[in-house]
């Protein structure tokens, strides 16, 4: 994934690049006679943008955006289906990590040749895992395979969990 999408910017800052060479020999058809670069940080992370207009009244936009990996430790309280009798634990310790990589490939369309205005279509695409926990434990393991439903409490929400506690 992520060498698609820096195989992407890669075309659009070289065809970007070849356009406006072709703008100083008067060449230039208006079509990626520009390249725009931007760096952005927001709640999808650092990201990188490239734009580039194709004629008057549309541009391409491209880019990807990094979330940084972020782990966090804690204990969470472990809860079973139905009543057990026996030596388990009520809590386990576990990690927690939010990381992830997504990009963009967007076409504006200027409907007005002299308003900023525009209209934006267009695809985000990323991983499928935002938050990943992980834990392990012996006695939550073994109840597992004995067809016991497990699962941790985080907050209002409980998670289930798989075979490989």
């Amino acid at each position: 994934m992520k060498r698609l999408l820096l195989l992407c910017l890669t075309y659009i800052m070289c065809v970007g690049n070849h356009q406006m060479a072709a703008q100083d020999s008067s060449e230039s058809p208006g079509i990626f006679n520009s390249l725009a670069v931007g760096v952005s940080a927001s709640t999808t992370g650092i990201g990188i943008d490239v734009a580039s207009p194709i004629g008057s009244y549309l541009a391409v936009r491209a880019g990807v955006s990094f979330m940084p990996n972020f782990t966090y430790s804690t204990d969470v309280d472990v809860d079973i289906e139905g009543s057990y009798e026996g030596n388990i634990p009520t809590s386990i310790d576990v990690e927690g990590g939010m990381g992830r990589t997504a990009g963009e490939i967007l076409l504006n369309v200027y409907p007005f040749k002299s308003s900023s205005f525009f209209v934006c279509g267009g695809a985000y695409f990323g991983g499928g895992k935002l938050i990943k926990i992980k834990g392990h434990s012996d006695e939550l393991a073994e109840l597992i395979k004995e067809g016991q439903e497990v699962g941790i409490e985080i907050g209002n929400y409980r998670i289930p969990v798989d075979q490989v506690v």
